[in-house]
């Protein structure tokens, strides 16, 4: 729920709720197994981030707001839930981006390393707890502002389990 305000243009402050329902499917998740841990994509998100964080889908949508309001506040709902796995296993994290396997001159010199799990960031993913999305920030399209919400609907439970909710309010 995107709680919005009007702009300064209107001579009182008024506060209106816009209210999306976002659903994901457990079939839209692939999980793989892989060398470094299980590999997991997700129909339509991408999987990015900082280098040693847990490889978790995330995508930006956009809510559009009506003409001279700007998004203030999220709020969010979630509904039902799936697990992904019923055995705790290590989850891939995010990689330096490469150049591929034959990179041209003159990027033929650069080495790729392995960037390993940051034990800091894989604690912070474990207690974001029932956080599923936030306000990432305001755009305009033409003449309509839209609020930017960053969604990430596979999370990890307390028990070191994957997590897919399955609606967010």
């Amino acid at each position: 729920m995107v709680k919005e305000t009007a702009g300064k243009a209107t001579p009182a402050s008024v506060t209106r709720t816009t209210e999306k329902t976002l659903l994901f499917r457990k079939s839209d998740v692939l999980l793989k197994p892989t060398l470094f841990g299980i590999s997991l994509s997700m129909k339509d998100f991408e999987t990015r981030g900082e280098p040693g964080e847990p490889a978790l889908p995330r995508k930006i949508i956009r809510v559009a707001l009506p003409k001279g309001h700007s998004a203030r506040k999220l709020s969010q709902k979630t509904g039902s839930t799936v697990l992904l796995n019923h055995t705790p296993e290590p989850l891939s994290c995010i990689q330096e981006p490469s150049l591929g396997t034959n990179p041209e001159l003159p990027y033929s010199r650069i080495k790729r390393t392995l960037v390993r799990p940051d034990r800091e960031k894989y604690q912070a993913a474990f207690t974001m707890g029932k956080k599923v999305c936030r306000l990432a920030g305001q755009e305009m399209m033409g003449l309509i502002p839209c609020a930017l919400v960053e969604i990430w609907p596979v999370r990890f439970t307390r028990e070191g389990l994957l997590e897919l909710v399955e609606e967010v309010t």
